[in-house]
């Protein structure tokens, strides 16, 4: 087969989806002897595999959906690929000659929760995500949760999805150089043995939460632990931000926004808790790459994110930052039961790889050109 790959995510700065897609391309580079592979996207893409089955053909098209819609089709036609993976939501709605097309449905946050998206990507999907559909031979989802609701809201057939979890990086283990976490540690200002988040700053995540279970400690005259976030500052952030001032909880708490992997890595090892109360996830990579970190999670019961964690993490209810806030106490005070989840989370990320990720995801590749 020749298959082609939305790559346009490898093009600006990584978040959950161009992981997702790096992980998956690389393994494949590894496990797959007999395909050949041609990456397209409209910009410059960050990524290449040392490989000479992958190719890569970039467009200069401003508009992503233009690019996707109008110029996309006659590429896959040219290049006679006999089946395109969109890993984001999108496909060409135009099969071009006997192209064959699976999409990735990351979430239905556009559906469940639009309010928590910008209002022109939440249109956009909950307007066209039926004719994605519909136009699409496969769909891989990256959690049960989300099979569910593509169940549940458009009654899509069991038989044309398949589950791919993710998986974490192993770059996020603890390392055999502690002076490396020690040198990104003293190269964003910080000290080890903080409160970390990672994820866009933005509506969903449920930061409120996490800001008002910290106001607690100062209310109640406890010693307030430092806070560290790091990801990019999203849509609706600056009332999110706003809310740290207004507790009076500032200077206790560092936005790092965008981090590069390797400081990452780093970030994740010098945290004593890692703590994500989203209130909607498709999946919920950094609970696996804290976990993975040998980090204690705690996170909240919602959507896919029990399935993620397992017995790995600690888990509160969406919004309760009462909860949120017990439970910080324990584990800040109580390094046995911070040592058993560690061990938890150990136990939890061996179900999960990149490795059977790619495996996974080859497979539906196959069976759908099988079934052509």
């Amino acid at each position: 087969m020749r298959i082609g790959v939305d790559a346009t995510v490898l093009s600006y700065g990584k978040t959950g989806v161009g992981h997702y897609v790096e992980n998956v391309l690389a393994q494949l580079a590894k496990i797959d002897a007999a395909n050949e592979y041609v990456l397209y996207s409209n910009r410059p893409i960050g990524w290449q595999a040392d490989n000479s089955r992958f190719q890569y053909s970039i467009a200069d098209v401003r508009y992503n959906n233009w690019w996707m819609q109008w110029t996309l089709p006659g590429l896959l036609k040219k290049d006679k690929i006999d089946l395109f993976w969109g890993v984001g939501f999108r496909i060409p709605f135009e099969r071009s000659g006997h192209c064959l097309r699976v999409v990735t449905v990351h979430d239905l946050v556009y559906r469940i929760m639009p309010g928590t998206l910008p209002w022109k990507q939440a249109l956009h999907l909950r307007t066209l995500m039926p004719l994605y559909l519909s136009c699409a031979d496969h769909v891989i989802v990256n959690s049960r949760h989300t099979c569910n609701d593509l169940l549940t809201y458009y009654n899509y057939p069991a038989e044309k999805i398949t589950v791919t979890p993710l998986a974490a990086d192993h770059s996020s283990a603890p390392p055999r150089l502690p002076a490396q976490t020690q040198a990104v540690m003293a190269k964003y200002g910080i000290q080890p043995g903080y409160v970390l988040y990672v994820g866009t700053i933005e509506p969903r995540k449920g930061l409120d939460t996490l800001f008002r279970a910290l106001s607690l400690f100062r209310e109640s005259g406890s010693e307030l632990p430092c806070l560290v976030l790091a990801g990019n500052i999203g849509w609706k952030s600056k009332p999110i931000i706003d809310l740290v001032e207004r507790l009076q909880i500032r200077r206790q708490v560092t936005f790092l926004r965008y981090v590069p992997d390797d400081d990452l890595a780093a970030l994740y090892r010098g945290a004593k808790i890692f703590v994500y109360p989203s209130l909607y996830e498709g999946f919920g990579l950094p609970v696996l790459e804290a976990m993975t970190a040998g980090v204690p999670v705690i996170t909240t019961n919602s959507s896919s994110l029990p399935e993620v964690g397992g017995e790995g993490a600690l888990y509160i209810n969406p919004g309760d930052h009462v909860q949120l806030y017990s439970f910080l106490q324990e584990l800040l005070g109580n390094e046995a039961l911070r040592q058993k989840y560690q061990a938890k989370g150990r136990q939890q990320i061996k179900k999960f790889s990149w490795e059977n990720t790619a495996a996974k995801t080859l497979d539906v590749f196959h069976k759908v050109f099988r079934q052509r």
